[in-house]
């Protein structure tokens, strides 16, 4: 991998294949004291593009925020984490009907260092996605649906990572859970 930089405001890598990975430096800088190293080959531009671009950083963000933030509000972020994997096995039952009718092969391969447990989940999450979007994309070439409906699943279930992303990065900010929530008012 090569360093390039973007805009000049965070670190960019290249690899040998010309892909441009966000955020690698943020999450090599973390001493894990475990580690998964693997190449993530998918077939989605969109799992592909959030691995590439967001996952690196959501990871590092991850792995701080379970180290040092209070327990209330590690709990919100490991219930939003619950919610993108509940989102995810939606995304597989709304694919379900549809079959693969065509080999697509893996189109994205992209290295990926997996730090913590929650950065395990919100993997696997992106995995289990990206094979409900190419039985959704065999719908869209077969004629079945069509490419918005199945961008619509796809942001559909994305929306809890998005959320995760905002309140990792600082750009929302954390709320209390809805079971927080209910057990302030005692309505749980």
């Amino acid at each position: 991998m090569t360093n390039t930089m973007d805009n000049g405001s965070q670190n960019t890598f290249k690899t040998a294949g010309g892909k441009i990975l966000r955020y690698l430096d943020r999450v090599e800088g973390v001493r894990a004291t475990r580690e998964m190293r693997l190449e993530a080959r998918v077939t989605s531009w969109e799992v592909d593009r959030i691995l590439r671009r967001d996952f690196n950083l959501v990871s590092q963000k991850l792995y701080r925020a379970c180290s040092i933030w209070s327990p209330p509000e590690r709990s919100v972020v490991r219930e939003l984490i619950t919610e993108f994997i509940l989102h995810g096995e939606y995304l597989v039952g709304k694919s379900s009907m549809y079959e693969v009718t065509r080999e697509i092969p893996a189109e994205y391969v992209t290295p990926v260092r997996i730090i913590s447990a929650e950065s395990n989940h919100i993997y696997r999450t992106l995995v289990t996605a990206d094979a409900a979007m190419m039985r959704l994309k065999c719908a869209v070439i077969d004629g079945l649906i069509t490419r918005e409906e199945r961008t619509h699943h796809f942001n559909e279930a994305m929306a809890p990572y998005s959320q995760l992303k905002l309140i990792l990065t600082g750009q929302k900010k954390l709320t209390k859970t809805a079971r927080q929530l209910g057990e302030e008012l005692g309505i749980t």
